[in-house]
């Protein structure tokens, strides 16, 4: 790390422990106007500014201690041995001390003052999307985030990233509850975000169901993080994947299968192309059997689309009849 670098990362810290005593006396302001505090809320202003200051003042003596080297050293080499002992903050570190502080504001404080430390109270703030609030209760052994599962459904549903990925980092909650029904959830409605985030926990794999889901509702982008998962198969079951794309007329989620090698070598695809109304998934899926050498099973499949639209309109001139 150079000279300026470390004269940048002094000036940072500097920031920080002024926006952490900025924070810290608001706080201090709006709980002398309240008539009550909970101890608790108390404890943790305190923790979140006031005892944060002295480690940050200690890292900003350090960063002067390297400054002190590398001006001492008489070459290059010294000065960059120096430079080297420069980070002990990491970033994430103080990015995270200033977003904590940032959270006490006026309104956060009147709400944290009315938490109530119950299951419900837990899975309603999941479900508006109260990161900090879920924060703070997961940390509280009053709660049990594991009830049904209902807050990680919640945030899934509504698309609350913050408040899903603190879930996950629980270690009490199950993603793969209930058949991966926040996957499951969560790929219906298309919100790719959720999906990414599920899909890292290696506890979750792609489903079936999830993947009927997203191809159903047309959730192009959920269907591409499930083929680049690689744990399931999209091919399985004789292409099923494919078949539903061509039943619920999806061109787009057809033409992305049909780019994967694993749907284009496995049997299945005159099956999905009998299934096609869609005239550009059916040209789609025939040149991908040709491209595969299956002109049979093409003209195969062709013959017994005639044969069904021959009967359809048999069926048709009945009913007029």
């Amino acid at each position: 790390m150079s000279r300026a670098n470390v004269v940048e990362r002094a000036l940072k810290i500097d920031a920080v422990i002024e926006h952490l005593t900025a924070a810290k006396l608001a706080a201090e302001d709006w709980m002398d106007e309240q008539e009550e505090v909970p101890d608790w809320l108390r404890e943790y202003v305190h923790q979140t500014t006031t005892a944060q200051i002295p480690f940050l003042e200690q890292e900003r003596v350090r960063l002067d201690t390297v400054l002190e080297a590398m001006n001492a050293g008489r070459n290059a080499a010294g000065r960059n041995a120096a430079g080297r002992n420069a980070v002990g903050i990491s970033d994430s570190e103080i990015n995270t001390l200033v977003e904590r502080a940032d959270e006490l504001s006026r309104g956060s404080l009147t709400r944290l003052a009315k938490i109530e430390f119950t299951d419900k109270y837990f899975q309603e703030a999941a479900e508006i999307g109260d990161a900090l609030t879920v924060r703070l209760l997961l940390a509280d052994g009053r709660i049990d985030p594991t009830t049904g599962n209902k807050a990680l459904r919640h945030a899934s549903t509504r698309g609350h990233v913050n408040v899903v990925r603190l879930l996950l980092a629980d270690g009490r909650i199950d993603p793969t509850s209930k058949s991966s029904e926040a996957l499951r959830i969560a790929s219906e409605h298309g919100l790719a975000d959720i999906v990414k985030l599920l899909l890292a926990d290696r506890r979750v794999v792609p489903t079936g169901s999830a993947w009927e889901r997203a191809i159903r509702f047309g959730r192009v982008e959920v269907v591409k993080l499930f083929l680049e998962d690689n744990r399931m198969d999209p091919s399985v079951y004789m292409n099923k994947f494919l078949y539903f794309a061509a039943k619920y007329n999806k061109p787009e989620i057809v033409e992305l299968l049909l780019e994967d090698s694993r749907i284009l070598t496995a049997g299945g695809l005159e099956y999905a192309l009998s299934e096609a109304e869609n005239e550009y998934i059916k040209i789609m899926i025939s040149e991908a059997m040709h491209r595969r050498g299956g002109k049979r099973q093409t003209r195969n499949a062709r013959n017994r689309q005639t044969r069904n639209a021959r009967n359809r309109q048999t069926r048709q001139t009945r009913k007029r009849q």
